[in-house]
């Protein structure tokens, strides 16, 4: 191994997080509204391009899209010739304005006759990807520190323990030992989680149901759950649930999610969790040529919710508001979501509660 390898393997990291943070600014979706008026077919990002939380298939165009993009439907519909890239400037509830590159398109045949396509691209402000490349950089940094301040508090832990190991031998007051060992076990552990984030254990991913993955971290959380008579609602019906993954990673994952949620809420709250599809065959509607298929794990509390304040710094690796906290347990958590090439993100209310939208494409039969 050669001396500037985790070096090497840092900025390799740092270089794949710039790259996709074009990837991350950009997002788009399609819709399709056929000769009744109905929206047969949205695939990709639509509804969280038009600020929709509802499935927009199987409804009139009125209710569900914004005045602009009815008008374009009604003229491609009647003329029967397209549109290329008009600018839509939207007002998005909770996100405030943004703006829509839209192309519709009519469908060909007779059979699809006044059937339109609607593109939909967004592209990030150039603000939004310059706070993005810095906050990769950031992540970099503070990876490339924890992995050399981790390496060097390890070495010292080993001589320390044995150290202190002897000492206690000729103490022999029982109390002191076992306070120590457990001091040194928690800064063992600390540190232990300092690597995992800056040297993620690489593993082979595989078909794995989902399901099968939510009840495992589930029963892990049990016994704070019930400690706390926390409710437990909601229910899964992505089918199917098949991802592609490493379901050891993916159980972490959840874990740190469900721990937060039942942290976040007093005695008798609700944790619900949730599973879709939605998009491509997963729902029987067209191919989605955007963005496949998706499985989505929805998490959602009735706690404290998150501050309005501390929302842009919530994955930021060691920030946290907890007297006793890492600040990663979210960091990783969004580093294992995006190695299974999925998406994490949040919605918090104070004093309502913190919901959690994890997608990930689903693994084609």
């Amino acid at each position: 191994m050669s001396e500037n390898e985790p070096g090497s393997r840092a900025e390799g990291r740092e270089a794949l997080g710039l790259a996709n943070a074009w990837r991350e600014c950009l997002s788009s979706g399609a819709v399709i509204v056929d000769g009744q008026q109905q929206v047969v077919c949205a695939v990709g990002d639509s509804a969280h391009l038009l600020g929709l939380n509802a499935d927009l298939q199987a409804h009139p165009p009125y209710t569900v899209l914004p005045e602009a993009l009815q008008e374009m439907v009604r003229e491609v519909g009647g003329s029967g010739k397209g549109i290329d890239a008009r600018t839509v400037e939207l007002v998005i509830a909770g996100r405030g304005p943004a703006s829509l590159r839209v192309s519709a398109v009519p469908l060909p045949g007779r059979e699809r006759e006044g059937s339109v396509a609607l593109l939909l691209t967004h592209l990030a402000p150039p603000r939004a990807l310059e706070d993005r490349m810095r906050h990769l950089a950031r992540l970099a940094t503070a990876g490339t520190m924890a992995a050399s301040l981790a390496h060097e508090i390890k070495n010292a832990l080993v001589s320390g323990k044995t150290f202190i190991d002897l000492v206690l031998e000729k103490n022999q007051d029982l109390e002191l030992a076992g306070l120590v060992r457990r001091e040194l076990g928690r800064i063992e552990w600390l540190v232990s989680r300092m690597l995992n984030f800056a040297r993620p254990e690489q593993r082979d991913f595989a078909a794995i149901g989902l399901h099968q993955v939510l009840e495992q971290s589930l029963r892990l959380v049990e016994p704070q759950r019930k400690t706390k008579g926390i409710e437990l609602t909601g229910s899964f019906q992505a089918a199917p649930d098949v991802v592609k993954g490493d379901d050891y990673q993916l159980e972490q994952a959840f874990v740190n999610l469900f721990l937060n949620a039942l942290e976040a809420m007093g005695e008798n709250g609700t944790l619900s969790v949730d599973t879709q599809c939605t998009g491509g065959a997963a729902t029987g509607a067209l191919p989605d040529a955007l963005g496949g298929a998706q499985v989505i794990v929805t998490i959602k509390d009735t706690g404290v919710g998150i501050p309005a304040k501390d929302m842009d710094r919530l994955f930021e690796p060691f920030f946290t508001t907890k007297s006793e906290g890492t600040g990663l347990g979210l960091a990783i958590t969004k580093r294992i979501i995006q190695e299974h090439k999925g998406t994490i993100g949040v919605a918090s209310q104070p004093g309502v509660g913190t919901t959690f939208k994890i997608r990930f494409p689903a693994l084609s039969e």
